[in-house]
């Protein structure tokens, strides 16, 4: 009997355990992806302090350009969103387009403090570069990329923030989903940082989403003090993204030259 009670009381702990221990695959599904030997045309590989950058540079406009710094989902490479950013370019925007440490052929591996690193140092090495505009630099999450966005918010200052089918916080997100709150080692609150900047969000989620409900969005929306809300019929990968609209947002927020045609 004793030895029936010491098993009962040991799974638990080792399920537990085990949980704590492999989380980050979970989080963290790096595909398995290496980076070509030749980039596409109008691409410049930025080494960082951790993962790298892949740079998409306006052609011909003299003056700096702003940037917007882009973070992908858990289960994409950075390289994957190179054409959907290019409409950018037409509004002499430049992307950075920023790849995690375990991804993409990037050394390292994923977690919450090493994507910050890698945030942070491609905020830093871009803004001091003539060709970019310092006061005019976006931070762009799409799901778990919302997480390193807004924490690079947190810490730099950015001109506006667009968080693209994200969460509200990861913690609540794990809880909604059954699975114990306490053990998550990453804890991207979105919403903490949110709800203190005064800048203008761009918030966009589709309405159909089961990965990352849309009531996150909506909370996230509640709170921040000048919020741009869009939504889609459409699940969590399978919205396209909302470029009309977010280009329209990024023109009047950034004073840019009037729209273009992103359809």
């Amino acid at each position: 009997m004793r030895n029936v009670l010491l098993v009962l009381l040991l799974f638990p702990l080792t399920l537990l355990g085990a949980i704590y221990v492999s989380q980050r695959a979970l989080i963290f599904p790096a595909p398995s992806f290496e980076l070509p030997a030749s980039l596409p045309a109008g691409v410049e590989m930025i080494e960082l302090d951790a993962g790298y950058g892949l740079l998409l540079l306006p052609k011909g406009s003299g003056a700096p350009s702003p940037l917007v710094i882009y973070f992908h989902g858990n289960g994409e490479v950075a390289y994957w969103s190179i054409e959907s950013f290019r409409s950018f370019l037409d509004l002499n925007v430049a992307v950075l387009l920023l790849e995690y440490p375990g991804y993409g052929g990037a050394s390292g591996s994923p977690s919450q403090e090493s994507i910050e690193i890698a945030a942070l140092s491609a905020y830093d090495k871009m803004a001091a570069r003539p060709d970019i505009d310092q006061s005019a630099i976006v931070a762009y999450g799409r799901s778990i990329g919302g997480g390193p966005a807004t924490g690079l918010a947190a810490k730099r200052p950015v001109s506006a923030i667009v968080l693209e089918s994200t969460f509200f916080s990861l913690e609540s997100l794990v809880a909604e989903m059954g699975y114990p709150s306490f053990l998550l080692r990453d804890d991207f609150n979105n919403g903490a940082v949110i709800e203190r900047l005064e800048i203008p969000l761009f918030l966009f989620h589709g309405r159909r989403d089961r990965v990352i409900p849309f009531s996150h969005s909506q909370r996230l929306a509640s709170i921040a003090p000048r919020a741009t809300f869009s939504d889609a019929d459409c699940g969590h990968n399978d919205c396209a993204r909302p470029l009309p609209g977010l280009l329209d947002f990024l023109s009047t927020e950034l004073a840019l030259e009037a729209g273009i045609d992103a359809n």
